[in-house]
């Protein structure tokens, strides 16, 4: 059975060469490598594109000329900036601070939401048609109980009275 399963596929997909489409970077510190590669991207520009951070956090004089090397082949492919992108200088306001605070009211929202709905939910029992209804009940039930009360007595006294014949 798993030979035959093994054959069947689940979903209908094709390997392919992923390098048309696809290109992996690893810039590290050196700064004529890392040049290389950004040169060659920019040659054969990708529709993907992984770059991957390998520099050593020593060498910090290269480090800011690959960034800025890093920074001109990504501004070569888009020029123009997205309406997403922030302004330069321009800090993001979602930090997780702000994400703490938004969960904290979201939070308290909950609760206020929760105490609202007892508070309603009280003030509706405590209206006067259902201190009214609620009367009506403990009545019916006094008087369900002395009606049992009764039939009970009556049913002891009558079992007293056949034993005693007897």
């Amino acid at each position: 059975m798993k030979e035959h399963l093994r054959r069947e596929r689940k979903y209908a997909f094709e390997l392919m060469d992923a390098d048309p489409y696809m290109s992996f970077l690893q810039l590290s510190s050196n700064l004529a490598d890392s040049g290389n590669q950004l040169d060659a991207l920019r040659a054969r520009p990708k529709k993907f594109v992984c770059v991957n951070d390998d520099m050593d956090d020593s060498a910090s004089t290269n480090n800011r000329r690959i960034s800025a090397q890093l920074q001109d082949t990504l501004h070569s492919f888009f020029p123009t900036p997205s309406r997403f992108e922030l302004h330069r200088g321009q800090r993001g306001y979602l930090t997780i601070q702000s994400w703490r605070w938004f969960w904290r009211v979201r939070a308290l929202a909950h609760l206020v939401a929760v105490v609202c709905t007892f508070a309603a939910l009280y003030r509706a029992l405590m209206s006067s048609r259902f201190k009214q209804r609620l009367a009506e009940c403990r009545a019916f039930a006094s008087r369900f109980a002395l009606c049992l009360y009764a039939a009970w007595c009556e049913a002891t006294s009558s079992l007293e009275t056949t034993k005693s014949e007897a």
